[in-house]
């Protein structure tokens, strides 16, 4: 008797470890696990990691260079690249 001692062609995947992709919220690392999240998902998980001075109702804007930011609605999924910069702020339109 013959036991077959071939692997499973996907046996492998689950004893990599996952690829972690770091960002920055407000200027402190946040750690991700999936290649992308929304901007709700992006301030609760930095709020998670324990990110100062930021809140689930802030506006979210992704720094796309050093004069320009893009507003990321809370319901936008955005696809992460390490190192990517991200800053939420108070919504000031109540004031």
């Amino acid at each position: 008797m013959s036991v077959s001692t071939q692997k499973h062609p996907n046996a492998d995947q689950h004893d990599k470890p996952e690829k972690k992709i770091n960002v920055t919220v407000n200027g402190h690392t946040v750690v991700f696990i999936e290649k992308k999240a929304t901007g709700a998902q992006i301030k609760a998980t930095a709020i998670a990691q324990g990110t100062p001075n930021i809140q689930a109702d802030f506006l979210l804007f992704e720094k796309k260079g050093p004069d320009h930011q893009k507003q990321i609605g809370d319901d936008e999924t955005v696809n992460f690249h390490d190192g990517q910069e991200f800053q939420a702020i108070a919504d000031d339109d109540n004031a």
